[in-house]
């Protein structure tokens, strides 16, 4: 990150005002680069063994720990050509538990192959919440010390949101070296992606030539809209991309809409309600699961996604 950047950032840690976590925000959109993939980034690979070599040889080491692949499970087969990524959201766990469990299920349900690995990026984390100096218990009262520390986790989610953002578009280079690596070795590859993990996805997507992208995008409720980028819905995968929303989702309700203006993202809208044109490729679905959750949706998708999942092996 620009030096002048981070010095503003701490600024705003150690500050309330709005205006300056305006200013932030539009510096930050405005310092996001652009990425091209260099052909010479392409590697000749050894001959791979188990998906556990194939990984170790691929993985992209850096000084960051993130982003990297972690192996969820593997395939007895050597001659299984198939690999699912699970891609995780804003302030999600990196050791996708719940992504396992859901995997199993399809693995049952529909026939997907046991080889899955989870691909883990900067997307957020909120520190914990220093205690407060002795005397305030003192001085004010326990409703106001609850807002007090009710504004600071706020003030950590918005910041974080804001960085996420940055690097979901920032470390979709990283994405994409890892899928034209990955992409000579499987005939089949989908991504399960979530939340602001959706935006990171298809922002990786973009940066490759149409023959190695994934075949298939589930996206369970994306955080992003139109204007964060105009994509051609029928681009995206190589076969299919499919758009999983509900308007009951609360989370994206009232806090994207908070930090992004009142935009709706396609996790509560898909974009046929935006743009007419996506209903005219048979490479695009939206799939609506208001019925698989309650009002506290968006933290669930990991554990109900197997529930209402398109099996794409029939595509």
């Amino acid at each position: 990150m620009d030096p002048k950047v981070l010095r503003q950032v701490l600024r705003v840690l150690r500050s309330s005002s709005i205006s300056q976590l305006n200013n932030l925000s539009e510096t930050l959109k405005n310092t996001v680069p652009a990425f091209v993939i260099p052909k010479e980034r392409i590697l000749k690979l050894l001959e791979i063994g188990s998906l556990e070599d194939l990984i170790s040889k691929v993985q992209i080491h850096g000084l960051n720990a993130h982003p990297q692949l972690k192996i969820l499970s593997d395939s007895l087969n050597p001659h299984d050509k198939e690999l699912t990524i699970y891609c995780r959201g804003f302030l999600s766990s990196d050791r996708f538990q719940d992504w396992i469990i859901t995997h199993d299920r399809l693995v049952q349900m529909h026939g997907w192959s046991k080889k899955a690995v989870g691909w883990t990026w900067p997307s957020g984390r909120v520190l914990p919440i220093p205690p407060l100096l002795p005397p305030l218990p003192v001085l004010y009262k326990p409703a106001v010390l609850t807002v007090a520390t009710a504004l600071m986790i706020g003030g950590q989610i918005w910041l974080q949101w804001v960085l996420s953002q940055q690097r979901a578009v920032e470390r979709a280079r990283d994405l994409a070296e890892q899928l034209t690596l990955l992409r000579p070795h499987f005939d089949r590859i989908r991504i399960v992606s979530h939340s602001l993990g959706c935006r990171h996805v298809v922002e990786a997507c973009l940066l490759l030539e149409p023959n190695v992208r994934p075949d298939y995008l589930h996206l369970c409720a994306p955080a992003f809209h139109d204007d964060d980028m105009l994509v051609r819905w029928s681009e995206v995968a190589r076969r299919k991309t499919i758009v999983y929303y509900t308007p009951k989702d609360m989370l994206l309700q009232t806090v994207y809409r908070t930090f992004n203006k009142a935009r709706v993202p396609f996790g509560i809208a898909p974009p046929e309600t935006f743009r007419t044109d996506v209903f005219q490729s048979n490479r695009y679905q939206s799939v609506k699961v208001c019925d698989h959750f309650d009002l506290w949706v968006h933290q669930a998708y990991q554990k109900r996604f197997a529930n209402f999942a398109v099996n794409d092996l029939g595509e």
